[in-house]
Order: C-alpha cells, then sequence, then structure tokens
C-alpha cells in the first residue's frame, strides 16, 4: 500500500484529473473496508501467550508502531521530510476522507468521521504532541522538525478550524 501513497506525492498538487480520480478509488477502498471492519466488530485477532526475554521494564511492544500520519506518508524536518505542499495534501486528506482501517476499530474511532470536530481535534493533538516532545528532546536538533509542525498546524488552523468549530486549540508549549 505504501506504493499508492507515494502516488499522491509524485502527483503534485493537482486537485484534478489522475490525483483526484486516484484519491477517490483510494477513500472508496478505504471506506469499505472501515465498513467491513465495522460490521464484524467481535472479530479480533486471537492474543498470543508468547513473551520475549526483558528486563523488567515497560515494553512498548503491543502498542501502534505506526499511526495514521506516518502510514499516510506524513514526515518534517530537514531529513525526510516532505515539502509543505505534500504535507498539506496529507493533512487535507486526513481531515477530508475516510481513513485506512489500521491499528484496530479503536483507534479508527477516536478519529471520526471525515470533516468532524473529533477529526480535527485528533489530528491537531497528535501534531501539537509531536511538537511538545520534540521540544523537550534536547539529545537532536528538531528545528525544522518542529517549524514545519508549527506551520502545519497553523495551516489546519487557518483552513479548518477559525469559524467552524469551538473547542480548545492545542498548544505546542
Amino acid at each position: 500500500m505504501d506504493e499508492h501513497i507515494g502516488m499522491i506525492h509524485r502527483v503534485g498538487p493537482s486537485r484534478s484529473g489522475p490525483f483526484v480520480t486516484f484519491r477517490d478509488a483510494l477513500a472508496s477502498e478505504w471506506a469499505r473496508r472501515a465498513s467491513e471492519a465495522a460490521e464484524a466488530p467481535d472479530h479480533f485477532a486471537w492474543p498470543s501467550t508468547n513473551a520475549k526475554g526483558g528486563n523488567g521494564m515497560l515494553n512498548s511492544g503491543d502498542w501502534n508502531q505506526i499511526g495514521i500520519l506516518s502510514w499516510l506518508g506524513y514526515r518534517v524536518g530537514a531529513t525526510q521530510g516532505e515539502p509543505e505542499g505534500v504535507r498539506r495534501q496529507i493533512l487535507d486528506l486526513c481531515f477530508d476522507e475516510v481513513l485506512p482501517p489500521i491499528n484496530g476499530l479503536d483507534y479508527m474511532i477516536s478519529w471520526g468521521p471525515p470533516g468532524t470536530p473529533t477529526r480535527l481535534k485528533k489530528l491537531a493533538s497528535e501534531i501539537a504532541s509531536f511538537t511538545r516532545n520534540g521540544k523537550r528532546k534536547r539529545s537532536a536538533n528538531l528545528s525544522v522538525a518542529i517549524a514545519d509542525w508549527e506551520t502545519d498546524l497553523d495551516y489546519l488552523y487557518r483552513q479548518y478550524y477559525i469559524g467552524k468549530f469551538r473547542f480548545a486549540w492545542p498548544k505546542t508549549d
């Protein structure tokens, strides 16, 4: 599936033609899969009791290794960051469209339906959290990543929040 997300990046900022056709087909497939998952909410992968060696500390091995934004190709920073236009396409897609059903039903429910306050709040909260964590990290220079996240939050605020929603906008400090 990653190769399909990569196609979104290669088509550029166009809002017509092949990009729209592809995006619509992809959103339709995600909606179909999400509907399937919702129709069988009691289906789950049987848990394993295998326990790998450890050191007695909390292991995050069962936590989600990739979130929606990362799955969609959202990257910031000087090393592997996407250009602002690509990031905005991903943010628009994430807010406006049905999302791919990853990480289980509860995770997907937490993102809410497309275009809703729940979706925007989750999206903004995720990016604000990345920003706060980046500001706390002293071992790496994340100034470009932090600037990208703050630019993206400002974009979401201006594009989707102002005049439409009333929830408290997340802080990054």
